[in-house]
């Protein structure tokens, strides 16, 4: 693990003690540690001991530039230690007076930083794909394929943020054609997430509401409770204020996204973060990525308790018809291979349908099929079977019976017909006979 430290001399032309004793300037930096001998510098090492007295090794190279050192600090290993001992030594440099006098002191490459952020990268990446899965769900359970219209388009007059973040959501986007519907919150920044979410904007312009519905003519007929109410409707609220309030594990977010975005800016920008700021940022990810889950857990669920039994019947509806109008021609079948695969399939459906039921024993699923597939003769509760196999061996001995009986009608009337085409062929030659005589 490396640090990679610029040290650029103030004052170029004038010569400082540090010039071909950079061990000293480790000494001075770190003089408060090496006289409590918890710091030690030796050809080209610094002995540190951190965290508990733990002694970490840290070497250290110079290389002499006409207007700068480069000095590699190098751990042999990548434990917290190490990088407790790297940031002290860089710390103090930056803090000692005498040093700060004589250089500037840039740091260049922080491999401990690095690995800092690598840590950070997945917690931190599922922390924002899950904030915006949250925000989709409940836009579209409030709005459907109308929100983008309703939360930006609609107010792009009247707030010049909304306004700001949907130029950069079209300028993000770059092309012509993109469905905003299905792809906005995906265009837009990190920061105008935030702001799209918490800041308060009116549902109209001020000047609008005071002409409109605080107009003069309509105050002096409004009673008190009326006047209060319409001031409350022309408040600024949040879209979080407005969709988001029932979620009250989530009350905390508003404050600490703050915090999250500082130090996820840190670490999505690969700059320097210290150990502490990358505990913090761990600690709040590890929170919020659980309450983000419970949430959305909860919107699917309480998304689906309203329509889902609906929605089940009516896919269950078609599905049955479907299965219905498709057997009716294969009637004649009954025999053959194919409907015995299809008695099987049917059988297997029927057991899906009767897992659904479970869902919600409020709706008789089993009666649904009944009825749709015209089940007349078979006795069923939400909790029996559908018994496909005996539906298609009633349904094949009504339809056998059907064919008999038509068979026999049409060799019934196929007789008749003969019979009276053997007396009209009588009569012809009886009237032969007689015009010969």
């Amino acid at each position: 693990m490396k640090i990679t430290l610029l040290l650029s001399p103030k004052d170029p032309e004038k010569r400082n003690k540090y010039v071909g004793h950079i061990d000293e300037l480790f000494r001075d930096a770190l003089a408060s540690e090496v006289e409590t001998g918890k710091v030690q510098v030796n050809d080209k090492k610094i002995e540190i001991s951190v965290l508990n007295e733990k002694r970490v090794t840290i070497s250290y190279s110079e290389t002499k530039l006409k207007k700068m050192y480069i000095i590699n600090l190098i751990s042999p290993d990548i434990m917290k230690s190490s990088h407790y001992a790297l940031k002290t030594i860089v710390g103090n440099m930056k803090k000692t007076p005498s040093v700060a006098k004589c250089f500037s002191i840039i740091v260049a490459y922080d491999e401990t930083s690095q690995q800092l952020c690598t840590k950070l990268y997945p917690p931190l990446s599922s922390f924002e794909r899950k904030l915006r899965c949250l925000v989709y769900e409940i836009l579209v359970k409030f709005y459907g394929g109308e929100w983008y219209k309703k939360t930006i388009s609609d107010l792009i007059n009247t707030c010049d943020q909304i306004k700001k973040i949907n130029e950069d959501i079209r300028r993000c986007a770059g092309q012509s054609g993109v469905n905003y519907i299905e792809t906005a919150l995906e265009q837009m920044t990190y920061e105008n997430l935030i702001k799209y979410l918490f800041d308060r904007n009116p549902p109209k312009p001020y000047s609008e509401i005071i002409e409109t519905d605080l107009s003069d003519d309509k105050i002096q007929t409004m009673t008190k409770d009326e006047l209060v109410s319409a001031i409350q409707r022309s408040r600024a609220k949040s879209l979080w204020e407005k969709l988001f309030y029932e979620y009250t594990e989530l009350d905390e977010l508003e404050a600490e996204i703050r915090t999250i975005q500082n130090l996820r800016n840190q670490v999505m920008h690969a700059k320097t973060i210290s150990y502490e700021d990358y505990l913090k940022l761990s600690q709040l990810l590890k929170k919020w990525n659980v309450l983000l889950d419970n949430c959305i857990n909860r919107v699917e669920t309480e998304k689906y308790s309203e329509i889902q039994m609906v929605s089940i019947a009516e896919s269950l509806s078609s599905i049955c018809n479907k299965i219905r109008d498709f057997t009716r021609p294969l009637y004649k079948y009954f025999q053959s291979e194919q409907f015995k695969m299809l008695s099987e399939r049917l059988v297997q459906i029927s057991s899906s349908f009767q897992n659904m039921v479970k869902l919600d024993s409020t709706i008789d699923f089993s009666n649904m099929i009944k009825g749709l597939l015209n089940l007349d003769g078979l006795s069923l509760s939400s909790n029996d079977d559908v018994d496909m196999k005996s539906l298609i061996i009633d349904e094949e001995s009504s339809s056998n019976d059907d064919i008999l009986s038509n068979q026999n009608g049409n060799e019934s009337d196929n007789s008749k017909d003969t019979k009276d085409t053997k007396s009209e062929e009588d009569d012809k030659r009886d009237d032969s006979s007689d015009n010969s005589q």
